[in-house]
C-alpha cells in the first residue's frame, strides 16, 4: 500500500465510503460498520489509524453540515474535542470519543445508566466494540442506540437528516 508522508494514500472518502452508512428511519440512526483483517502485516497499524482519520473526517464533515444548517460557528463547546479535531492524525483511542462528542454536539446523546430515557424522547442504544491488535486488527462499530432528546423539534429533526442523507450520498454510501 502506497505511503505518503506515514498516512494512507487513499483518499478519505473511498475509504469512508464503505464504512459509513445512514440509513432512513423514523428516527435518525447513524451505523457505522467496520470490520478490518489486513493481510500485509507491515500496513495494518497504518491502516487502522488511516480508517480512524477517515472517520475523523466523515464526522468533521457531518458536523460542517449540521452547523452550516444551523447557521452556527463551527466550534465545539469542549476545547479537548476542538483539539481532536484540530491535531494531525488520529489516535484509534480517540475515535470513539470524538463519535461520541460530535452525537452529542448535535443533539444526540449516548445512552447509559445514567442518562434514562424520558417519555418524549426516541431511544436507540449505542454500542460499539474494539478487538485486535497491531497483529491482528479488527475495527468494529455498530449501531444499536442513539437518545434523541424530546426537546428538539421534529422539523428540525428532520432537516438534518436531510442533511445527513445528502452528506451519505455524496461520499458514495
Amino acid at each position: 500500500m502506497l505511503r505518503q508522508m506515514g498516512r494512507l494514500s487513499t483518499s478519505n472518502n473511498v475509504l469512508a465510503r464503505n464504512y459509513l452508512l445512514i440509513t432512513p428511519s423514523s428516527n435518525i440512526k447513524l451505523r457505522v460498520y467496520k470490520k478490518m483483517v489486513v493481510d500485509c502485516e507491515g500496513d495494518r497499524l497504518e491502516t487502522v489509524y488511516g480508517w480512524c482519520n477517515a472517520l475523523k473526517d466523515c464526522l468533521y464533515d457531518i458536523l460542517k453540515t449540521v452547523r452550516d444548517f444551523r447557521e452556527a460557528k463551527l466550534e465545539f463547546s469542549q476545547p479537548r474535542i476542538n483539539n481532536l479535531i484540530a491535531s494531525g492524525p488520529l489516535h484509534p483511542c480517540n475515535a470513539f470519543k470524538l463519535y461520541n462528542a460530535i452525537l452529542s454536539e448535535l443533539g444526540l446523546f449516548t445512552l447509559n445508566g445514567r442518562d434514562r430515557p424520558t417519555e418524549k424522547s426516541s431511544m436507540i442504544c449505542l454500542n460499539h466494540r474494539i478487538a485486535g491488535t497491531t497483529h491482528s486488527p479488527s475495527f468494529t462499530i455498530t449501531d444499536s442506540s442513539v437518545r434523541i432528546m424530546g426537546c428538539i423539534n421534529p422539523d428540525y429533526l428532520n432537516s438534518i437528516y436531510r442533511q445527513l442523507y445528502a452528506l451519505s450520498e455524496k461520499v458514495g454510501v
